[in-house]
């Protein structure tokens, strides 16, 4: 059998609140996923956020709120539904923030 290496982490490194724009409330969590400002979240919380399923989104923003965010950066970010199955009816949504990258430190990532 092979040796596995396991990379033990804090969920909550991670774990990011999803916004509604129009009165900043919280309507559920998604996980940063890549520096890059990939972010993972279902669609029925980008659905709570924007009153339309993520395929009807049209480049509009949710809220993103990083509460674990590095000293100096911006907690409160917008992002725009970058992927889903078109296909499916999966619950699955990919979120990209707008604006530049994750504000989190590279070890808070999964």
């Amino acid at each position: 059998m092979a040796d596995t290496e396991v990379r033990l982490q804090n969920l909550r490194n991670f774990t990011v609140q999803i916004r509604r724009p129009t009165d900043n409330a919280i309507v559920g969590t998604g996980i940063a996923v890549s520096m890059d400002g990939k972010v993972v979240t279902c669609a029925h919380v980008v659905e709570a956020a924007l009153g339309v399923h993520p395929r009807e989104a049209n480049g509009a923003e949710v809220g993103v709120y990083f509460p674990q965010v590095r000293s100096g950066e911006t907690k409160a970010r917008r992002a725009t539904v970058a992927a889903f199955f078109l296909q499916y009816d999966d619950d699955v949504v990919v979120l990209k923030l707008v604006g530049g990258p994750a504000p989190l430190a590279p070890e808070q990532i999964p």
